[in-house]
């Protein structure tokens, strides 16, 4: 996706992750990822993450206009999708866990959020519960690197492959995003589908599915 241009010197940055989550909706999550060293050399986080590359693509009107609807489009389409779909090629290539993709569309989601999205009130609570499993998919991320050492002489470009997998909770994280900003989708942009039910703003009566999973630990 074309955010993912802004983000390819970002996202390879464990260590910034860390914000601040409402109690009521989500809870502070200050973390870093610790990459412990081979028993020859220390590992530097830049050894164990390398930057990704990703397919440049068109946006659509909508999208390069900026608003609102535009932005809730876009996303739709990222977590619906679309980050697996543009970056195929490179996730076939490289052998990037499509996940990683998906983790740089929720940073990307998180700093625009924080920084220049203009919510509309009657969706706040959305945006809350979207904030919250952002957050769950980063730091799930750093599980990804958790306790992750290379044998010397690895090349930086090759450190993914000995990841470890993307845990099942960043999966159900990114699943529901997918959901949510389907249904913000219909409504914003008047689309003739039916919602799937899990925004307030549709008066979703799956939720609360959404929220238990929030708040739960694992």
């Amino acid at each position: 996706m074309k955010k993912n241009l802004i983000l390819a010197a970002g996202v390879i940055s464990i260590g910034l992750l860390g914000a601040c989550m409402q109690e009521e909706k989500y809870v502070e999550i200050k973390t870093s990822a610790e990459v412990e060293p081979t028993e020859v050399e220390e590992l530097s986080s830049e050894e164990v993450t390398e930057e990704p590359e990703f397919e440049e693509e068109e946006m659509s009107e909508l999208e390069a206009s900026g608003s609102f609807e535009g932005q809730i489009g876009y996303y739709a389409d990222a977590f619906g999708g679309g980050v697996e779909r543009d970056n195929a090629d490179v996730i076939k290539e490289d052998g990037h866990p499509a996940e990683y993709y998906y983790y740089g569309e929720a940073t990307a989601f998180i700093n625009e959020f924080e920084n220049s999205l203009d919510v509309r009130d009657s969706m706040k609570e959305d945006f809350n519960n979207l904030m919250a499993l952002s957050f769950i998919i980063e730091v799930e991320q750093e599980k990804v690197l958790d306790g992750v050492t290379l044998p010397k002489g690895t090349d930086k470009w090759e450190a993914h492959k000995y990841w470890n997998e993307p845990t099942d909770r960043q999966k159900q994280a990114i699943k529901y995003m997918s959901l949510v900003f389907n249904d913000l989708d219909i409504a914003v942009n008047e689309l003739p589908k039916e919602p799937t039910g899990y925004t307030y703003f549709s008066e979703g009566k799956k939720v609360e599915e959404i929220e238990k999973f929030i708040s739960s630990s694992n």
